[in-house]
């Protein structure tokens, strides 16, 4: 992997803890990169999605429905977001659009 990817990840400002729920399999723990509101052209319309940014090594077969327990900057407040669409995988990382789900 990427060492530059690795160290994005890590950095307290843009990576967060997390859960991987898959929906078959056991929950792993991991970094994330959660980016909501985010603004991606379709179609060359422009749509606000929320973004979930997974490392390949540590989440090597993601698949729409799995869920992401995000540990924010507060320890006691944590977000679900459940896995909707791809956006992009390069190997080193992968883009999903995601949905929140209720706790």
């Amino acid at each position: 992997m990427s060492a530059h990817v690795r160290r994005i990840f890590n950095d307290p400002t843009m990576g967060f803890d997390a859960t991987y729920h898959p929906k078959d399999g056991m929950s792993a723990d991991v970094r994330v990169i959660l980016d909501r509101q985010a603004q991606v052209i379709v179609d060359s319309m422009i749509e606000v999605h929320d973004q979930i940014c997974l490392m390949c090594e540590q989440v090597p077969v993601p698949i729409p429905g799995d869920v992401v327990e995000v540990v924010e900057l507060d320890p006691f407040r944590q977000t679900r977001w459940q896995l909707v669409n791809r956006l992009f995988d390069d190997g080193f990382e992968t883009r999903w659009s995601v949905r929140r789900c209720e706790q």
